[in-house]
């Protein structure tokens, strides 16, 4: 199976630099399987409308998402998370959940702020095990090809993308 997963936007996000903006990316991730957005720079509402593909061997996996800040000298800050069990996709009548907004999570349950804005992502999965197209660098496609992917195609023709 593949989850296609499309990082569209964020907003709310926390300024966590000193000019009170962030520099923004999203870090995916399913088993063992990483990818990450590009960095958008001195915003609290990035978009991004990149797309990234995984194979996915078990419904019990979880797809995280996580939105970090970017620093030059020091460690990334986080800034959010955001779980999605594979199963509950799977479950799904067209295998595809709403393009939506999805409220960012703190990093435990003990964080006191409970405001992490949210971000927009469209997410589907598909039973078809084709392989999936690379760009030359060896990473998937930032731009998917809707006609070979039939969920994809899916969700840009019916506007929910």
């Amino acid at each position: 199976m593949k989850l296609f997963v499309r990082v569209i936007e964020a907003r709310n996000l926390r300024g966590i630099d000193f000019n009170g903006l962030s520099d923004a990316y999203v870090k995916l991730k399913v088993g063992k399987q990483k990818f990450k957005t590009k960095v958008v720079k001195k915003i609290v509402n990035p978009s991004s409308g990149e797309d990234f593909s995984f194979r996915v061997e078990d419904l019990k996996e979880k797809l995280r998402i996580y939105v970090l800040n970017k620093n030059k000298y020091f460690n990334d800050d986080f800034m959010g998370k955001l779980k999605i069990s594979i199963w509950k996709i799977f479950d799904v009548e067209n295998k595809f959940l709403e393009t939506t907004w999805y409220s960012l999570q703190p990093k435990n349950k003990k964080s006191k702020n409970k405001d992490y804005g949210e971000i927009r992502v469209a997410i589907s999965l598909s039973l078809n095990n084709s392989s999936f197209e690379e760009s030359p660098s060896g990473s998937p496609n930032d731009a998917l090809n809707t006609d070979k992917y039939p969920v994809i195609h899916h969700l840009f023709h019916y506007g929910h993308l």
